[in-house]
């Protein structure tokens, strides 16, 4: 075995090695972000719903909070499903980027001034891209 071979095996070992590390690095971070969204968006749906009188402080607004706050936990439950099964399982799979990606469904109910919802509808486009580039990579490998 020629000595520029090895120096090519050590340099593509440290070069998978950093990879693997930059993804579970990056599924950490998208994954706390991800059980963040969770705790938001149960807490202000379930505020929306329980009490939409003392947060809009008329019942005129009312209605439309109960609506949002429904919405908010559909969000939220669909972003537990995903942040469930990524944590579980330690990486982003199918299920759970598909979960993230249903949880921004139906924050386009909720009217654009969402900062929360337009904040988190860019961490799960961004992670559904990021598990479609990764299948995509491996299939190519493969």
């Amino acid at each position: 075995m020629s000595e520029g071979t090895v120096d090519e095996r050590i340099e593509e070992c440290g070069l998978r090695q950093v990879r693997e590390y930059t993804a579970r690095r990056v599924t950490a971070v998208t994954a706390f972000a991800l059980w963040v969204w969770v705790v938001l968006s149960v807490t202000e749906g379930v505020v929306f719903v329980l009490a939409p009188e003392a947060v809009a402080g008329s019942y005129l607004f009312s209605e439309t909070l109960l609506f949002e706050g429904l919405i908010m936990l559909s969000s939220g439950v669909c972003a537990l499903i995903g942040a469930l099964f990524c944590h579980r399982k330690g990486q982003w799979n199918i299920v759970a980027a598909a979960c993230a990606t249903a949880s921004i469904i139906p924050l386009l109910l909720v009217p654009a001034g969402d900062i929360a919802g337009l904040l988190y509808a860019s961490v799960g486009l961004a992670v559904t891209l990021r598990v479609v580039k990764t299948r995509w990579a491996s299939a190519r490998l493969a």
